[in-house]
């Protein structure tokens, strides 16, 4: 199932993947912090991103709790984003 990522608001759990195009940062992160998908925090131009439209994602891998997981922005053009649905 395909999502449209407009529709995909802050709060919700998503799995994201990179585009092939996406820079090495963006696909190392995915690798490094993706496994059990991110939760949606913020969705804004990132300055550290050259003001491009981005998403602050907070990583939901393992069992540490909110903020000693990974937190970070990647830009809205290197990611396809959807969200997360459970496999019955």
């Amino acid at each position: 199932m395909e999502v449209v990522m407009d529709i995909i608001i802050p709060g919700f759990r998503v799995r994201v993947c990179a585009l092939d195009s996406a820079s090495s940062r963006t696909k190392n992160r995915l690798l490094e912090n993706g496994e059990e998908g991110f939760m949606l925090r913020q969705r804004a131009n990132a300055i550290g991103l050259g003001n491009r439209p981005s998403v602050l994602l907070e990583a939901l891998i393992g069992k540490g709790k909110r903020g000693d997981r990974w937190l970070g922005w990647l830009p809205n053009n290197e990611i396809e984003i959807e969200i997360w649905v459970d496999e019955p």
